[in-house]
């Protein structure tokens, strides 16, 4: 790990998203007021619609986010290929779009990445990330397969609420698939190639 401090000061938010008019509104004006309150030289905001059949691109482009349309669903992980492969800016924060992720907690994330870490987790914690007790058995099993894999502790298999090098991140493209496995795989392709991978809960 490069233990001298970079400091962050370009952004790009790559959200995949799927019939998301609900919250999708919202959820662009918080990112917002979340990178203003930062001190960056400049931010963008990605959405991927992955073939919405809602007004989820409309709304999210009239609140100031830039919008990439599949005219048919592709997938989860292609989703954010394509948005990092558009993306201006190195540093990428991956999040959903549907609200399930706490976009103020992206200053927390972002300290800890100008650490000099390759990527920076958001582990999710609590009931609402437990959910069923079948649920918390096959991702406790998925957790142990990969740990036992890669030889290191991991908090959260599979969260989608992520920071990364764009430059990085690419390199692994042909091995991540373009489903929601894409981060489970980017776990795995991360910790075999001895990046460094902090979890942040």
């Amino acid at each position: 790990m490069n233990t001298q401090k970079q400091k962050i000061l370009f952004i790009s938010l790559v959200m995949p998203c799927l019939n998301e008019e609900e919250a999708i509104a919202e959820i662009v004006q918080k990112a917002r007021l979340v990178f203003d309150s930062m001190d960056l030289k400049d931010y963008e905001i990605i959405l991927v619609d992955d073939g919405s059949i809602d007004r989820s691109a409309e709304l999210a482009l009239s609140n100031g986010a830039q919008v990439i349309r599949h005219p048919h669903t592709a997938g989860y992980g292609k989703s954010i290929k394509d948005g990092i492969s558009q993306a201006k800016h190195d540093t990428i924060v991956i999040s959903d779009a549907d609200g399930t992720y706490p976009l103020e907690e992206i200053p927390k994330l972002i300290k800890e990445y100008e650490k000099g870490f390759d990527m920076i987790v958001g582990a999710r914690m609590g009931r609402q990330y437990d959910g069923s007790r079948f649920k918390i058995f096959l991702r406790y099993m998925l957790q142990c397969l990969v740990e036992f894999t890669t030889g290191r502790s991991i908090l959260d298999i599979n969260s989608g609420f992520r920071i990364f090098s764009r430059k990085v991140s690419m390199q692994f493209f042909d091995r991540l698939c373009d489903t929601f496995s894409f981060s489970t795989g980017m776990t795995l392709a991360y910790m075999m190639t001895v990046k460094y991978v902090a979890h942040v809960p």
